[in-house]
């Protein structure tokens, strides 16, 4: 049954799927904020990325927890431009200047180190003489240095390991037990190409771990091991699946598979969503 199957073609089939769910993606809040105040390029806020807000994610810092708490007063199932505007006016890290001033020029707000000099950026809204001069020469676009994105395409990736190693598992566990030979084949299926796929999905996430700066610590190392075992245990799983005589050790195995799979799932998630959603 499984000498016949054509690799190839199941790659082909992967790179298919993974092409249409190819976006520029990246944590809604940090695309709102960015939005918002429009910090220059290669500034602290542009380098901490989502440590704006975050003290390691999920964990906020003082003027993520500000924004949150506007958030939830004003209420809404997404950070809006309002939740953001109601504290700008604020100066969380004490260092004598808002957290507009510290955003616009590319500082942070939680952090009285990282302070801004000089005159303050044009209001929210307005577009600098740069961005403007920039998107006056043809082809010229805010995205033109964003051509691979710092997420590099992780998001694109992720999801197809998660769904087909839980699915293919969950249905070679179900059909070995039940005695049903098609819900077997078609969980073996899943999960050699839900391994295929965790090639381009470790590599993605690795190139997005160190562009983005996440500090391997919290969450992040959660995540970071969640995925080696997951490797590791999918990997072994595989193997105990193709012999003749599967030890009685495979269903351990496979069920270590589908709880590491899920808790790397759950723990990426935070770090993009948040604890709160």
């Amino acid at each position: 049954m499984r000498k016949n199957v054509s690799y190839p073609r199941a790659l082909l089939m992967l790179l298919v799927l993974s092409a249409t769910g190819v976006v520029h993606a990246e944590p809604a809040f940090l695309s709102t904020l960015k939005d918002t105040y429009r910090w220059p390029a290669g500034t602290d806020a542009e380098k901490a990325n989502c440590n704006v807000c975050h003290a390691g994610p999920p964990k906020r810092n003082d003027f993520g927890r500000a924004v949150e708490e506007s958030w939830e007063r004003i209420g809404g199932d997404t950070l809006t431009v309002a939740a953001i505007e109601a504290v700008q006016n604020e100066d969380t890290d004490g260092d004598g200047y808002t957290n507009a001033e510290e955003l616009r020029q590319g500082f942070l707000p939680a952090d009285a180190s990282s302070t801004p000099k000089g005159v303050p950026r044009p209001p929210i809204g307005s577009e600098s003489g740069d961005a403007k001069e920039n998107a006056s020469k043809p082809g010229g676009t805010k995205g033109d240095s964003e051509l691979v994105p710092k997420h590099s395409f992780h998001p694109a990736f992720v999801h197809f390991p998660v769904a087909l190693l839980l699915v293919g598992f969950g249905l070679d566990l179900i059909g070995r037990k039940k005695d049903n030979g098609p819900m077997a084949k078609a969980g073996w299926y899943n999960v050699s190409i839900g391994l295929l796929a965790l090639i381009p999905t470790t590599l993605t996430g690795i190139a997005a771990m160190l562009r983005l700066g996440f500090p391997i610590q919290g969450s992040m190392l959660i995540h970071l091991v969640g995925g080696i075992a997951s490797i590791l245990f999918s990997c072994a799983s595989w193997m105990l699946m193709n012999r003749a005589e599967r030890p009685k050790s495979y269903p351990l195995f496979a069920i270590l598979a589908i709880l590491a799979v899920a808790v790397t799932g759950h723990f990426g998630a935070e770090m993009v969503f948040g604890s709160g959603g």
